[in-house]
């Protein structure tokens, strides 16, 4: 969205587009990326969705580079196709793909009784973790001069590096997590339990459950009870 002013010759998006059509667009997109995955991937291990959404997201940074370079003219797409193609149409599909196995993996570590507390837990470690990313993503930025802003700010802006900050931040980095994947993501399918915290029996439940489950009525213990009744009345 940022004017000529900032980025002279460059996709200039009017708000309009940026706020509304392609939000509605990354909806829909992820919306296919959700039935895709449960069509196709959510009897997947964890590691090889994590590794194909991880090379997705990577190619809808190429399509980025493609866009800040102005290489995209020379294929005879527009700015807004461009886009379009790239962060609302692969990145959203794979984002989703991603999201998805994570969601799964992490209601599976919840433990018995302790569901809502540890949910919570994990899920605050990955706000956390998605803080500190774009604490990197700031100081890579800041490290590599690159600044953008609107046309009512008299600072000049300085794009020349931005192409080598989307080579980094989502490509380089993303594909260091497929290493770390071989250490904190489990070799598991994702139907598969990975805690195994069932309910233990007590020894009065198994006997129970061991004789049938019910208590028999013996009629005859019934009727020497009141054989008993009748000799302690006739002795009084």
């Amino acid at each position: 969205t940022a004017g000529p002013k900032c980025v002279p010759g460059g996709p200039d998006f009017s708000y309009k587009f940026y706020s509304t059509w392609s939000q509605i667009l990354q909806s829909l997109f992820g919306l296919i990326g959700v039935t895709l995955f449960q069509m196709y991937l959510s009897n997947w291990r964890y590691r090889h969705v994590f590794w194909l959404t991880i090379g997705l997201r990577a190619s809808a940074a190429m399509v980025d580079i493609v866009l800040v370079k102005r290489w995209n003219h020379s294929l005879g797409l527009s700015d807004k196709a461009a886009y379009i193609l790239g962060y609302n149409c692969v990145y959203q599909v794979a984002y989703m793909l991603e999201w998805m196995p994570t969601i799964v993996l992490t209601s599976k570590l919840c433990p018995r009784s302790m569901e809502a507390t540890m949910y919570a837990l994990l899920a605050g470690f990955q706000n956390f973790g998605q803080g500190i990313a774009r604490s990197i993503g700031l100081f890579l930025m800041h490290q590599l001069g690159v600044v953008l802003h609107d046309d009512k700010s008299d600072e000049p802006c300085n794009v020349e590096r931005l192409p080598l900050l989307i080579f980094i931040s989502h490509m380089c980095l993303p594909m260091t997590c497929i290493i770390l994947t071989f250490f904190l993501v489990p070799n598991a399918r994702m139907s598969e339990p990975l805690i195994n915290d069932e309910p233990k029996q007590e020894s009065g439940e198994r006997s129970l459950l061991a004789s049938g489950g019910v208590a028999r009525h013996d009629p005859d213990f019934d009727n020497d009870d009141d054989s008993d009744d009748g000799q302690r009345q006739s002795l009084a």
